[in-house]
């Protein structure tokens, strides 16, 4: 019985002294808010400019079916300027074509620089891969912003309207 009143009592004192020392051992730190990845900015930059460049890609795959058919149809007639004039304009946008196709190479070889880093957890080198990407979308928008100008162009020689094909972007 006196063993008993002994474990009783003690484990009153050791539970009141715990009980009083959890406020001291509780963490009181201000709470930690999660990391936030320093590139997601940088990611959601460059979902916007994709968006973008496909918005054009598809505006310029429009004016070119347009163009195709407005030539099989000038070509029909034996409209022999009006083909000779977008013929010129064309030579225009060879050269842009050129400058476009460059400029989405070098975005290749930066998402591959990109992943090559990713893959060997090299971090300070990412934030700079992201951003030469960016460079090189804004870049390639411009090409096709260019390329879309030449193709509305070559449509008017040709006689067609452009007002199906108008650009709208977001940026």
């Amino acid at each position: 019985m006196r063993n008993l009143k002994v474990l009783l009592t003690s484990g009153l004192v050791i539970g009141s002294c715990l009980f009083s020392a959890l406020p001291a051992m509780a963490d009181t730190a201000a709470p930690v808010a999660p990391t936030v990845n320093p590139n997601t900015t940088y990611w959601t930059q460059i979902k916007a400019l994709r968006q973008t460049d496909k918005g054009l890609g598809d505006t310029l795959q429009g004016l070119r079916q347009n163009i195709q058919a407005q030539r099989k149809t000038d070509w029909t007639q034996k409209n022999y300027t009006v083909l000779l004039n977008a013929k010129n304009d064309q030579i225009s946008m060879v050269n842009d074509y050129t400058t476009a196709l460059t400029d989405r190479l070098t975005l290749r070889k930066d998402e591959l620089q990109l992943d090559i880093d990713r893959q060997g957890k090299n971090e300070t080198n990412i934030t700079t891969d992201l951003q030469n990407i960016i460079t090189d979308l804004n870049n390639q928008i411009s090409a096709r912003k260019q390329l879309i100008t030449d193709a509305q162009k070559i449509l008017v020689d040709l006689g067609g309207s452009t007002a199906s094909t108008s650009t709208t972007t977001v940026q």
